[in-house]
């Protein structure tokens, strides 16, 4: 939560996007004479486009965007509020939910309001193995049909000639040989 303290690794998004803010100043730099866009803040033009806004456009158009989120979230909950069937008002609430956590989350984060990767501490989870035991005790006859199939002649050993165009695995050449082809 503190991007000063590793200015270069972890809080290097988060520093710099203060920075963008913080360059806007009261009015900002001018629609398109931002600077930290360009090779400062990675990811300009998704997840950090409030700074951006804030370094060009300043106080004045940052403050307009979040009363404009705010103007869209109250429309969106009068209009969930005097909706007359369920599915508008479930769906009406879904979108202006969707829409209002958004705006929050995404300028939060470039506020420095909240980290930059992820909302917690993530853990390491313990490793919990399942193994199936061997229950399965194969029977004579499958032990031999194993042993079986992994030692047919190979016709390369045995001088066989291998048949044009069909498939050259062991098992095909065991069965034409069974079978008299060659």
């Amino acid at each position: 939560m503190n991007p000063e303290a590793d200015p270069l690794g972890k809080g290097f998004q988060a520093l710099q996007s203060l920075i963008a803010i913080g360059t806007g100043g009261f009015s900002g730099l001018g629609i398109g004479n931002g600077r930290q866009k360009l090779f400062f803040l990675p990811e300009p033009h998704t997840d950090f486009i409030f700074s951006i806004i804030g370094e060009e456009l300043g106080f004045i158009g940052a403050f307009a965007l979040i009363a404009l989120f705010a103007f869209l979230v109250w429309r969106g909950f009068r209009i969930t509020r005097y909706s007359r069937d369920r599915f508008d008002f479930y769906a009406a609430l879904g979108f202006t939910l969707m829409i209002g956590v958004q705006a929050l989350i995404n300028i939060s984060v470039a506020l420095c309001l909240l980290p930059t990767k992820g909302l917690r501490k993530r853990r390491p989870r313990p490793r919990l193995t399942l193994r199936r035991r061997r229950t399965h005790n194969p029977s004579s006859e499958q032990r031999q049909a194993r042993h079986t199939k992994s030692s047919l002649p190979s016709p390369r050993r045995s001088g066989e000639k291998v048949p044009e165009g069909r498939m050259r695995g062991r098992l095909c050449q065991a069965s034409f040989a069974a079978r008299g082809e060659s």
